[in-house]
């Protein structure tokens, strides 16, 4: 036996369970503590076992104790309990176990969340056929097993990722990378680009990094002959991004570095590419309203003719 716990925490107890003919018997003949004995009982063997409860004399004794009614009167109780198949005649006699059918159903349904269920075999009286079953035990491993007829089927909930845009931040900072690799090795492995704008969007949105700084390091690490070996993706973007600042804004010779203008805005479908020297955005990518070309940011040249 493993050392997984057996019991269960609660279990389901119908409301018109005194409806029942068998239950019915034992109340007519015994009044109150019929039904208080055999719905402790039922907590007994939910609580200790599961599924089954060893009755042997000093349980006998203990339970009679527990619950207040008389060591005859519980027995008198239990063997017709027995007589009537609330619990398994045969079982009983042979093992001196009190279960039934009904009580191992209840007990896989309520454990159907365990990866494994383990039953003694030779108390099993469900169809064992689909678990795997060894020599003294049953294992139910929830993938294969069969045994409850009716056993639902719980819908996996597959997260869905999420899709970034050709116009998010998150994308074109990742193609942004990617085209700076390239630049140097044109053979390098096509990336998951949803991948790289998820590790973006970390940055962006946990980190709590700007785009623009995000745009800069791209172009400093790219440039650096260290770092542009080793920050071939925007997850070890992300993870060398502390010290690549540090590094980039330790440089005396900000020369090394091009100032850049703004990322491009996104206005409704539009884009734009604001410039500080010219003081607005253009109406079209990349001009003015009255036609002069604008400087662009090192992302829209890389991405210049792929729109």
């Amino acid at each position: 036996m493993s050392n997984q716990k057996t019991g269960l925490d609660y279990f389901p107890l119908s409301v018109d369970i005194d409806s029942d003919d068998k239950i019915a018997l034992i109340q007519a003949k015994y009044g109150i503590e019929g039904f208080t004995t055999i719905i402790k009982m039922f907590i007994k063997i939910y609580s200790d076992k599961g599924y089954y409860y060893e009755w042997t004399e000093e349980k006998q004794l203990l339970f009679s104790s527990k619950i207040g009614i008389s060591f005859e009167r519980v027995n008198e109780i239990i063997n017709d309990a027995v007589k009537w198949k609330i619990f398994d005649k045969d079982i009983f006699e042979k093992y001196q176990i009190l279960t039934s059918k009904r009580i191992q159903e209840i007990y896989l349904e309520a454990t159907k969340r365990r990866k494994k269920v383990e039953i003694l075999k030779a108390y099993l009286l469900l169809n064992g056929n689909n678990a795997n079953i060894s020599n003294q035990n049953v294992y139910i491993i929830k993938e294969n097993a069969g045994i409850l007829k009716q056993s639902k089927v719980k819908k996996s909930k597959v997260k869905k990722s999420k899709i970034y845009g050709p116009n998010s931040y998150e994308l074109r900072l990742s193609q942004f990378l990617l085209s700076k690799i390239k630049k140097r090795n044109p053979d390098h492995k096509e990336p998951d680009l949803q991948k790289w704008a998820h590790d973006v969007d970390l940055m962006i949105r946990i980190d709590k990094r700007e785009p623009l700084i995000i745009e800069k390091l791209i172009i400093w690490c790219q440039q650096d002959s260290f770092w542009q070996n080793n920050i071939l993706s925007t997850a070890k973007l992300r993870a060398q991004y502390d010290q690549l600042l540090l590094k980039m804004n330790s440089i005396k010779d900000k020369t090394e570095v091009k100032p850049e203008p703004d990322l491009i805005k996104l206005t409704g479908k539009a884009r734009h590419c604001f410039t500080t020297e010219h003081s607005g955005y253009c109406e079209n990518p990349h001009y003015t309203g009255s036609g002069v070309m604008l400087k662009m940011c090192e992302i829209c040249k890389d991405m210049k003719g792929k729109w």
